[in-house]
């Protein structure tokens, strides 16, 4: 057996974008206690975005979640900066 170091468990080109620390992501935002998050779900202020390809998100997701609708994961990247995500965040509404 090996074990190998990787910057990313997930490959998508970018390793130095995220900085996380004992905390968690490095300027990540407010952490919000699981009722906070239900209540924002409710009011419709917050949207889910699956970061699963397509096959994966099959499986089953929340409700109302974007799907990136990729072949391959790595294709996720590509999705969220041509703005299709967006426009699929827009249909839910």
């Amino acid at each position: 057996m090996s074990v190998r170091v990787r910057d990313e468990l997930v490959s998508f080109g970018a390793p130095g974008e995220l900085k996380v620390d004992e905390r968690g992501v490095a300027g990540g935002g407010t952490r919000l206690t699981p009722e906070a998050l239900h209540e924002l779900v409710e009011q419709k202020v917050v949207t889910f975005f699956d970061g699963r390809n397509a096959f994966e998100a099959q499986i089953g997701r929340f409700t109302g979640a974007v799907v990136a609708h990729v072949s391959r994961t790595r294709g996720i990247v590509a999705a969220l900066e041509s703005g299709r995500a967006d426009e699929s965040r827009a249909e839910l509404r």
